[in-house]
């Protein structure tokens, strides 16, 4: 369907009808609501030992309490003791409770003015409402009298100062839950935050953080949503309204082939994308099912669940569990940014998916999502600059401009269904990580794409440009379920090269990938991410004379280019996210074959394994 974006933004009906022919009737996932029950005592669990006397939770990688960590604590195993798990742990929950009330009361947690109470308060009335019975009457009493005694103006500094980022949504979510049990009449203040909120939606309903990344589109829409699910009825209701349902939308559209979240931006390749999809697909999952549109219920059922499902090997079949997308020790701090500890971003994991088991309607019967069914491109330009397509079980996404502290230009991912998404490519690697990185690596940008040497001998590739590309056109040339093609052209002044065109053909047998520099450099070739180790588990890379393989997991990730000459590059890895990666070097050619597959016996004319 062309012009994907603009037809969601208007709400043409032919989008509905187009993406019910797509969610057909298949094979159930297995995954039940309590899937999400189970990731999150999981992680629940695990941070019991992290407890002090005094109820804070200490994050051992870092020897202290991240700021938030132990609301969230509050808030995960208050939201598992409400779905009937967790009983032998209610003193748990009920000891940091009292801590952060006692915060709430003095306006002061761990000896200083407290931090975030933005993201306590809907936490702390998730346990407050779990709790009750479950706990002395006195006590419950008291942090009763706490939450309903304090001024939100004095807690809450980004409302009071009118920050126009995600924190102010968080603090109106949990005033609306607070407002829900009788404990403040706030919904003046909840519209006056929210008046300043509008202007930072697209036309499809994604939220704008500064420098667009996925996650805080994610985040906030998953508090609207929320806000609209507690019953919100104030000033901003209508246009919420149509900003969450065009946005669960684009989260369907943008979910990988996995189920995994897409990459951009900061707070990344953590499992919180994924508990947030499946808040945001379980509460659409309602609102269509409330239309009658029983096709793209089941299709955002089903996005919920494969969301859950892409986590478990980090979450479920690691010990101890990772909080990140890749098998590095949680002590390592790999891939770690600003807010992502492995005790917070942990523990917001696990109450993102106990969340979700509480929005979960089970008599929602699950239908294709569309990266399964295929037969699509999506581009967002210029907000959030990206591409998203897939078909025949292979999908892709395109980063056409990025913010180089956290991904690179280029093609960028590269999922098969079922396939671990970290094999091909999760995410790029940054010339100049704003993360942590167990390793010290190299600072080169490094995607799949071209890469060519200027005149003065200085290497350059499309991956490591940015505020110099200064317009992308995206031309679909074919969107078939079986298959889908489109072009993308660059321009703008990267190094001598004034436009570069990209073709994508993406089917059941993979990506047949070619691109074109204007002007043609002198020396051209395709640079090729492969993975050597995730962190835990270690590639077997190969090459002959026309193609890599990379071997993991039981799987294999094949590149071919018969017109071409394949060899490895002799600097040391670099490293994204998810692991340490390669460089492969295609010369003589601007065109490859990329494909994976479940791994087959016999490596039969490879000829160098490295």
């Amino acid at each position: 369907m062309d012009n994907l974006r603009q037809r969601i933004a208007s709400d043409d009906p032919d989008v509905r009808a187009w993406l019910e022919t797509l969610a057909a009737p298949t094979q159930p996932t297995g995954l039940t609501r309590d899937t999400y029950l189970d990731l999150a005592e999981t992680i629940a669990r695990a941070a019991i030992p992290w407890q002090r006397g005094d109820g804070l939770i200490m994050d051992q990688t870092v020897g202290d309490e991240p700021a938030t960590t132990t609301a969230r604590f509050v808030g995960a195993l208050g939201l598992l003791i409400g779905a009937g798990r967790c009983d032998d742990l209610v003193e748990h929950c009920a000891l940091s409770m009292d801590l952060c009330c006692a915060g709430y009361e003095t306006g002061v947690f761990k000896g200083q003015p407290i931090y975030g109470a933005e993201f306590f308060t809907k936490e702390l009335m998730y346990a407050y409402v779990a709790l009750r019975g479950k706990v002395a009457a006195g006590r419950h009493r008291r942090w009763q009298t706490i939450l309903a005694g304090y001024d939100p103006l004095k807690l809450y500094p980004s409302i009071r100062d009118g920050a126009t980022h995600n924190f102010p949504i968080y603090a109106v979510t949990g005033e609306l839950l607070r407002g829900a049990e009788g404990l403040g009449d706030c919904q003046e203040l909840i519209d006056d935050a929210l008046e300043s909120q509008r202007a930072n939606f697209t036309d499809i309903g994604m939220y704008r953080d500064p420098n667009d990344p996925i996650t805080y589109d994610l985040t906030v829409r998953h508090q609207l949503g929320l806000m609209l699910s507690y019953g919100y009825e104030g000033r901003h209701r209508d246009w919420m309204d149509r900003a969450t349902a065009r946005g669960g939308l684009a989260t369907l559209l943008f979910q990988s082939v996995t189920g995994q979240s897409p990459f951009g931006g900061r707070s990344n390749q953590f499992h919180i994308q994924e508990g947030m999809i499946a808040g945001i697909c379980e509460l659409e999952a309602r609102r269509w099912t409330q239309e009658g549109n029983v096709a793209v219920a089941g299709a955002l059922k089903r996005a919920a669940r494969r969301a859950a499902g892409v986590c478990r090997p980090w979450i479920s079949d690691m010990e101890p569990f990772r909080q990140t997308k890749s098998g590095f020790a949680p002590e390592l701090r790999h891939g770690i940014d600003s807010g992502g500890e492995y005790s917070c971003y942990g523990l917001l994991a696990a109450s993102l998916f106990a969340t979700a088991w509480h929005l979960a309607d089970e008599t929602i019967e699950e239908r294709l999502t569309p990266a399964e069914a295929g037969g699509y491109v999506l581009t967002l330009w210029p907000e959030f600059h990206k591409v998203f397509a897939s078909a025949g079980g292979t999908h892709v996404e395109i980063d056409l401009k990025a913010d180089l502290e956290k991904d690179a230009t280029g093609l960028g991912r590269i999922h098969r269904a079922d396939a671990p998404p970290e094999l091909a490519l999760s995410m790029p690697i940054s010339p100049q990580p704003g993360y942590s990185l167990c390793t010290p690596v190299p600072g080169r940008a490094l995607a799949l794409g071209p890469a060519w040497r200027e005149a003065d001998g200085a290497e350059a590739s499309l991956a490591q440009f940015s505020t110099e590309i200064e317009d992308v056109a995206v031309t679909v040339l074919r969107a078939d379920p079986e298959h889908t093609e489109f072009d993308i052209e660059y321009t703008g002044r990267m190094g001598s090269v004034r436009r570069i065109t990209e073709r994508y053909r993406l089917s059941a047998e993979g990506l047949a990938y070619s691109v074109s520099p204007e002007p043609m450099p002198g020396r051209v070739w395709l640079t090729v991410p492969l993975l050597v180790t995730d962190g835990l588990v270690h590639s077997r890379i190969a090459r002959a004379e026309h193609a890599f393989l990379v071997s993991y997991r039981g799987w294999t990730y094949s590149v071919s280019a018969p017109e071409g000459r394949c060899a490895l590059d002799w600097r040391p890895a670099v490293a994204n996210r998810n692991g340490l990666y390669r460089t492969g070097i295609i010369e003589d050619t601007l065109a490859a074959h990329l494909r994976i597959d479940a791994e087959r016996g016999g490596d039969t004319g490879w000829v160098e394994k490295a």
